[in-house]
């Protein structure tokens, strides 16, 4: 049983130059449009002689054309539920023998309880400062009718929820996956967990930090079924973000990677070399080992590495997260996140699952 996936805003650090490659998008994408093979490069364009190619158009567009591709997979979804939301409560309300409005009022109007007088004045407390134009008497109707709203959408979602488990729904729709290697990362979780997140992120991005709780809490619910692959891409707008990135990589050498990983995203933006320096020893790094790793050629390289595999991918921003391949945008709220890591979960066994995970 797929789970509905929320639109959500998200947040992210951007860069100014976008730049990309062509990338491969599993073949059961759900647009409906045909994706251009890279082998055939057809002439879209013609300047004296010289050609433009749809392989020159894929690998300068990847980001953007991933990003529509998802958003179109996203309201596709929406709907479908919506479908098949309407399908069963029809269903149901003739089994029974009436009307689904009669249905909704039974099962969830009458089952959500009114907000109690001590819930009102407990909640109007805390935040009186919005209702300062208001008498007391009013703002209380509106915070009631507000409780109100959440507990039948919530009862309305569950009830949805037992239909949809006691039926048979299957659904097909696919969405768009990138392909990417974890080549270089630092990986957290079991080698054989069913999810694999791909993050390209930057210490010194607020967003980051973001992401990288939820992330955090994800692998909290699910430490069995879920790893993650960090890769660094540090921002040139970032003045201390590829200083941090390399102390990273000397943390990783040292098997303490997620120690300062941690360190570097509490205390950032503070990362110039003493601090670096002193958040390393205290993640339980020898000193002068990190030293020596943080000045090294081969350190910046790794860096450069993570960095160009990014471009290569069309990452033109952080944090640029992809679950099982599937891009999902910024710092999006952990629930939006662990809704897809279900919905990831529940293809495992699907028989109808064609699309492979997203890294190799």
């Amino acid at each position: 049983m797929n789970v509905s996936v929320r639109s959500a805003t998200f947040a992210l650090c951007v860069i100014l130059t976008p730049v990309g490659t062509t990338v491969s998008i599993a073949a059961t994408t759900p647009v409906g449009a045909t994706t251009t093979d890279p082998t055939t490069r057809e002439v879209v364009a013609t300047i004296d002689g010289e050609t433009i190619t749809s392989a020159d158009l894929d690998r300068l567009a990847t980001f953007k054309l991933i990003k529509v591709k998802s958003d179109e997979y996203r309201i596709r979804k929406a709907v479908l539920d919506d479908l098949v939301t309407d399908r069963l409560l029809h269903l149901e309300a003739a089994r029974r023998g009436v009307t689904v409005e009669q249905l909704l009022s039974d099962e969830v109007d009458h089952a959500v309880q009114a907000a109690t007088a001590e819930e009102l004045t407990l909640i109007y407390s805390a935040t009186k400062d919005k209702f300062q134009a208001l008498p007391e008497n009013v703002a209380k109707e509106q915070i009631a009718a507000n409780l109100r709203a959440q507990r039948i959408a919530k009862r309305k979602s569950e009830f949805v929820h037992q239909l949809r488990a006691k039926s048979s729904v299957t659904t097909l729709l696919e969405p768009p996956r990138v392909h990417i290697t974890e080549e270089g990362a630092s990986i957290m979780g079991h080698a054989d967990a069913p999810v694999t997140i791909i993050e390209f992120s930057d210490f010194e991005c607020p967003f980051c930090s973001r992401a990288a709780q939820s992330l955090k809490e994800v692998m909290s619910k699910y430490p069995d079924s879920v790893r993650i692959a960090f890769r660094h891409f540090p921002l040139s707008s970032h003045t201390d973000a590829e200083g941090a990135a390399r102390a990273a990589v000397c943390a990783e050498e040292q098997g303490r990677f997620w120690q300062l990983h941690d360190l570097l995203f509490a205390n950032a933006p503070k990362l110039t070399k003493p601090e670096l320096h002193d958040y390393a020893v205290r993640a339980g790094l020898d000193a002068q080992r990190f030293e020596t790793c943080f000045a090294s050629e081969s350190a910046r390289a790794a860096v450069t590495r993570d960095v160009a595999a990014g471009t290569k991918y069309g990452v033109m921003s952080t944090p640029a997260i992809f679950i099982n391949g599937r891009l999902v945008g910024g710092a999006i709220p952990t629930t939006n996140m662990l809704e897809i890591v279900d919905e990831e979960l529940s293809r495992v066994s699907s028989p109808h699952e064609t699309a492979s995970k997203g890294s190799k």
